[in-house]
């Protein structure tokens, strides 16, 4: 059981440092968890505001959207790029 508990732990981090990886900018790209929360809470506002261009996004586009947030990109800034 303690083995098993283990190799689940170690594979869930190895996947979490595998999308890390190939994300490119090493454990950064995950940020602090306040970072991380005001990114969702931005993308939310975003999806609200602007909803026609929310439901057109892939996931990926979602995913630099998240991480303009965490560098401090306002929802303004996001709408404007978009359009």
């Amino acid at each position: 059981k303690v083995e098993e508990a283990t190799l689940g732990f170690l594979s869930r981090s190895l996947r979490l440092s595998e999308k890390t990886f190939l994300l490119g900018r090493g454990a950064k790209v995950l940020g602090t968890s306040e970072e991380a929360a005001l990114a969702r809470k931005r993308m939310k506002v975003f999806k609200e505001q602007a909803p026609d261009l929310a439901k057109t996004l892939t996931k990926q586009e979602e995913a630099s959207i998240l991480e303009r947030f965490r560098r401090g990109a306002t929802v303004q800034d996001i709408i404007d790029l978009a359009r």
